[in-house]
């Protein structure tokens, strides 16, 4: 292991997470469940109501493309702000406390 692979930190559990999303991503493609951008876009189809006259329920939201694109927004928005955060912390660095050490064996030279 070469000194500088010694200064950077392990990225194992990153990877760990990346390799569990992805897994899910397969099992809901296998299952057939609609996950992802055609499910979140879809929109239950209005029919009219016989004895209604068309006039709109209180349950009934009219879909608002401009409300939704202020929310995206403003999600977007908190995310970079959390991210900032993050990224602050990790510029500043981490302190990591190892509470038990596993026994270290040296492999044996063969000189």
């Amino acid at each position: 292991m070469s000194e500088l692979d010694r200064d950077r930190p392990p990225h194992h559990g990153l990877l760990a997470a990346i390799a569990v999303l992805l897994g899910l991503n397969l099992l809901a493609t296998v299952s057939g469940t609609r996950l992802g951008v055609a499910a979140a876009h879809a929109q239950p189809v209005r029919q009219d109501r016989p004895g209604t006259d068309n006039v709109d329920q209180p349950g009934d939201i009219p879909f608002n493309a401009t409300a939704q694109r202020k929310t995206m927004i403003a999600h977007l928005d908190q995310m970079n702000a959390r991210l900032a955060r993050i990224e602050g912390q990790l510029e500043r660095g981490v302190n990591v406390r190892v509470t038990e050490m596993p026994e270290i064996k040296f492999p044996e030279r063969r000189d």
